[in-house]
């Protein structure tokens, strides 16, 4: 989970506030006033996490095609006809946060493409042919959206060192067909060898596929309370006790914690966080009934059992 705040100052930082050796933001050439394009990259980022679509990607996007700018958004085709087919009038989303502002419905637009690009579930949303649907299949534009995400991306990891993205344009269907094992190695190279290893070996076949099955099934849960975006480490001492390692700073995971117990869980069946002595978190999800504990390794590393 990035920074949001953050990451939009990075990208529209104007060079008046001062020489910027080290590259660490974009300068990016707004249509609007910064405030009014500040508000609607952090909109924009914040509808990208609701939805779970990469706020990189959902940036360049909206960027290219907006610039950030409310009148350049209302005055677009493709938001027109977004607007219409959510029932908007014509005249409608002038403001950012409005139900009918172009920085609200794309996400929610984009996500249903991502949803029907969907061939295989282990592979997930083909991130390519999803942008180019979006912007009336034109390959120039969404090319130029898949190199623009990449170089938000590596401004936002010029500040936040700790930070690595996973490129999606880098998991499509496409990409996975040359390997059909890049999408487990995507995830996690160490299990990914791990399993291999497990697959060609004869003996305890039946241990061993326990062992395979349960880290799948730990960091799939992992994955899902963390995003895509966190490092996770793997390993087993034996086949009763595969360990994970989380490679995060305090703050971003302490935020995370808190946005999947509060924004993930039903009122039927709630999850509940909890902080021990300002170290230690665990996360109760109701759904399915586990406990994940995350407890302090060292500076950026936490251990994490689920019970």
């Amino acid at each position: 989970m990035i920074k949001i705040l953050s990451f939009c100052a990075a990208l529209l930082a104007p060079e008046s506030t001062g020489l910027d050796p080290h590259g660490r933001a974009l300068h990016l050439e707004l249509h609007a006033d910064f405030n009014t394009s500040y508000e609607a990259c952090i909109t924009t980022s914040k509808q990208a996490r609701k939805y779970g679509i990469d706020p990189f990607v959902s940036a360049a996007l909206m960027y290219k095609i907006t610039k950030f700018s409310p009148e350049l958004a209302r005055k677009s085709n493709i938001f027109r006809k977004i607007r219409q087919d959510y029932g908007c009038g014509k005249n409608s989303g002038q403001f950012i946060r409005s139900s009918c502002s172009s920085f609200m419905l794309f996400a929610p637009h984009l996500a249903d493409i991502l949803q029907k690009s969907v061939s295989d579930p282990q592979k997930g949303p083909n991130y390519h042919v999803s942008i180019q649907n979006f912007v009336n299949n034109s390959h120039k534009k969404a090319k130029i959206v898949q190199n623009m995400a990449k170089r938000f991306a590596d401004v936002y990891s010029r500040t936040h060192t700790y930070f690595s993205w996973s490129n999606p344009f880098n998991k499509s269907p496409q990409v996975a067909q040359v390997d059909p094992n890049q999408q487990k190695r995507r995830y996690n190279p160490d299990l990914h060898t791990m399993v291999d290893q497990l697959r060609y070996s004869r003996p305890y076949d039946r241990q061993r596929r326990r062992l395979e099955q349960r880290m799948q099934y730990d960091l799939s849960i992992l994955h899902q309370i963390l995003g895509p975006n966190v490092r996770i480490q793997a390993k087993s001492r034996d086949f009763d006790h595969p360990e994970y390692f989380v490679h995060i700073n305090y703050r971003d995971l302490k935020e995370i914690l808190i946005y999947s117990a509060g924004n993930t869980s039903s009122r039927l069946k709630p999850h509940t966080f909890k902080e021990y002595d300002g170290e230690t978190f665990v996360l109760l999800l109701a759904a399915p009934n586990l406990t994940v504990n995350f407890t302090p390794q060292g500076e950026n590393l936490y251990f994490v059992t689920i019970k």
